[in-house]
């Protein structure tokens, strides 16, 4: 617990000088996670765990999401609190798809996607993003060093 508490102070701490609040006025903040946004969802379905002849526009229990259903999340919560201190979004943005299917640009391109609608509905707020495990290319195999994933999510995510 002690260890817990350490890091729940750094946490905040790094909050409040990126937010400019203090601690005691962080109040609201939105945490999105695993939106595993499956670009082929109405197309081949690669995410897909079974076979589904008529899948709906925002969604199927078998499949990961599709694009409609990640902005329908997204402009719901702006919606219903858009005054929010913060975003937190902790990535497992790219559908559960094999790497055979699955390229840098792709992946990339999933996270564009992702950051410019976390954006538009959040405009002016900090988000505080990370990679999860589906998001490199190839999926769960981040290298300890620069390369072209982390240098285009740098330069996305600068503007937070």
């Amino acid at each position: 617990m002690v260890v817990f508490g350490i890091v729940s102070s750094i946490l905040l701490t790094l909050v409040q000088n990126a937010v400019g609040l203090p601690v005691r006025d962080l109040g609201t903040f939105w945490h999105v996670t695993d939106f595993h946004y499956d670009h082929t969802y109405h197309g081949a379905g690669l995410s897909c765990n079974a076979d589904v002849p008529n899948p709906s526009a925002l969604g199927d229990y078998w499949c990961d999401s599709p694009w409609r259903l990640v902005t329908q999340a997204i402009d719901s919560m702006a919606a219903f609190k858009p005054d929010v201190d913060f975003v937190l979004w902790t990535g497992d943005t790219v559908a559960h798809i094999s790497n055979d299917n699955l390229t840098v640009e792709i992946n990339t391109d999933i996270l564009t996607n992702l950051t410019n609608a976390i954006d538009s509905a959040f405009p002016n707020k900090t988000v505080f993003a990370s990679f999860g495990n589906h998001d490199y290319y190839p999926a769960s195999q981040y290298p300890a060093v620069n390369n072209v994933i982390y240098n285009r999510t740098a330069d996305l995510w600068a503007k937070w």
